[in-house]
């Protein structure tokens, strides 16, 4: 079975986060990404979807996807 990662979500979608696949880690918790937190897609930018916002918590953060990637998710 695939993973599902944050760039496989699409806009509106919710997740919770299952686990950070990279070992610095320490830039996506300084911004409220803690597994088993809940992430919400707000939008994408245009012509390549790079980069997208979320909404973690009470806050709308942009990644790039090759930091989304990073992010294994289950969807809610």
């Amino acid at each position: 079975m695939a993973k599902l990662t944050l760039a496989d979500l699409k806009k509106g979608e919710r997740a919770r986060i299952v686990r950070i696949l990279t070992e610095e880690s320490e830039r996506f918790l300084i911004h409220g990404f803690v597994e088993g937190g809940e992430v919400q897609v707000q939008h994408f930018a245009p012509f390549g979807g790079d980069p997208i916002a979320l909404r973690v918590r009470d806050s709308l953060i942009a990644i790039r996807l090759n930091e989304a990637v990073q992010v294994e998710v289950e969807r809610l």
